[in-house]
C-alpha cells in the first residue's frame, strides 16, 4: 500500500513539473492581435501596458498578463513571453512619451498576432 502511495505522489510530482501555466490557450477561438506598450529604461523595471480589445474576457486576461510581467526589466523577456504563447510579433514601434511635467521617456510598441485556435 505504501508503494502506491509512493507512486501516485511521484506521478503528481511529474506532472506538476511537467505542466506549465498557459495564458488564453483557448480563451480567444478566433484570430486576435494584442498591443503591448513598454515604458521604462533598459536595466529599470518596465512599464507594461497591454491592449487585447474590447470585452470583459480580453479585460481580465489583460489585468492577468501585466500582473506576470510586473518586474520584468528587459524587451526581450517580454518578447519571449508573448512568443512562447503562440503570439507571432507583426510590428514594432518606437515611441516617446512625453508627461504633464514636462519631461518625457523613451519605449516601445510591439503588435503580436495570435491564430485561434483550431476546433
Amino acid at each position: 500500500m505504501k508503494l502506491y502511495k509512493l507512486f501516485f505522489i511521484a506521478l503528481f510530482g511529474m506532472f506538476l513539473l511537467v505542466s506549465e501555466p498557459v495564458v488564453a490557450q483557448d480563451t480567444f477561438p478566433e484570430t486576435h492581435y494584442c498591443y503591448v506598450r513598454l515604458e521604462g529604461k533598459i536595466d529599470k523595471r518596465l512599464s507594461v501596458e497591454v491592449d487585447l480589445g474590447e470585452s470583459e474576457l480580453a479585460d481580465e486576461l489583460e489585468d492577468q498578463i501585466e500582473d506576470e510581467l510586473k518586474g520584468y526589466r528587459s524587451y526581450v523577456q517580454i518578447l519571449q513571453y508573448f512568443l512562447e504563447r503562440d503570439y507571432k510579433l507583426e510590428k514594432t514601434f518606437d515611441q516617446v512619451f512625453f508627461s504633464s511635467s514636462g519631461g518625457g521617456s523613451e519605449g516601445l510598441a510591439f503588435l503580436f498576432k495570435r491564430p485561434g485556435v483550431e476546433n
